[in-house]
């Protein structure tokens, strides 16, 4: 009779075989101690991840050893992509959607990409820490969620409560950002001297009508963020509100490590968008280029990082 065909590895008969492999060889050394580095493992799907994993479990690895961001798996870590500088993290969310979006016309992308940078940097300064990709989502899609955000922060502006932009260096940048809301952005819409007023069955009821003056640019980014709000697998990775831990970069590229990321776009089923393997990329990349250069300044010797594709997206 034929055996079914599993994500297994061998038993404990094969497992010197499989441990022969340099790709095991680089695991075991960084979980065991043996080599202070980190060890990137990334793949488009949970196959070669699960057989790491039980490699590991039959040698009696501890699992707190491994980390691992995987949609598809409920006790994933959460990957929190806007924790750094506003406009490091706006930056690296722009640098994804100009890679996702590359089949757009030069224009279209450009008006685009700047778009979503300036939404990731109002979200940062009005939400600080809380701020998830939920709320560029929002901002994009609701134009009036996006006007009382601006008004809001146009008036801690205007009352110089600095304390309310500690994420921006020079708050000449927030005016700056604010304007660009105000006068290209943000249409209020009215009949001659009279608002429009939202209908009474929808979400802003009774009061006035906001467009988005761009709306008809960002067809492509839009796709992109409803694809993955229609995604039920993204919560095991974006959804902060179980207090489950947050994979910390940072710490991670200083310490080393191994780490198991599935960005899931090449899963049998439920394929993840591709918004949150490039966007890992883009953040875990420019979090190296940034430690590195740390080092540099320093005198010190940096963590090495390996990273293993075994398929990108």
């Amino acid at each position: 009779m034929q055996t079914e065909k599993t994500n297994e590895v061998p038993l404990y008969q094969d497992v010197l075989t499989v441990l022969g492999q340099p790709l095991y060889q680089s695991i075991l050394k960084s979980v065991s101690g043996k080599s202070k580095c980190g060890f990137v493992l990334f793949d488009s799907n949970s196959k070669k991840i699960d057989e790491v994993l039980n490699l590991c479990k039959r040698l009696e690895i501890p699992t707190e050893r491994i980390q691992v961001l995987d949609p598809t798996k409920s006790w994933s870590l959460k990957f929190h992509p806007f924790s750094a500088d506003s406009v490091e993290s706006a930056s690296n969310l722009r640098k994804t959607m100009d890679i996702l979006l590359w089949t757009d016309e030069k224009f279209l992308k450009n008006v685009q990409t700047e778009l979503v940078f300036a939404l990731t940097q109002l979200s940062i300064i009005s939400f600080g820490p809380e701020t998830t990709i939920n709320h560029v989502i929002q901002l994009l899609l609701e134009p009036r969620f996006l006007a009382d955000t601006v008004e809001h922060l146009r008036k801690l502006y205007n009352k110089e409560e600095k304390t309310t932009f500690n994420s921006i260096k020079n708050p000449k940048n927030t005016d700056d950002l604010l304007k660009y809301f105000e006068h290209e952005v943000l249409d209020y819409t009215s009949e001659g001297l009279n608002p429009v007023l939202y209908p009474d069955e929808h979400k802003y009821a009774g009061r006035q009508m906001v467009e988005n003056k761009k709306e008809r640019y960002y067809d492509g980014v839009k796709k992109l963020f409803n694809d993955f709000l229609n995604c039920p697998l993204i919560t095991n990775i974006f959804d902060y509100d179980e207090g489950k831990d947050i994979f910390d970069s940072e710490l991670f590229i200083k310490e080393g490590g191994v780490l198991l990321v599935n960005s899931a776009t090449s899963e049998v089923n439920n394929k993840v968008p591709p918004l949150f393997g490039q966007l890992f990329l883009t953040h875990f990349q420019n979090a190296v280029t940034q430690h590195t250069k740390e080092c540099v300044k320093a005198g010190v010797r940096s963590t090495p990082i390996i990273f293993y594709p075994c398929k990108l997206l």
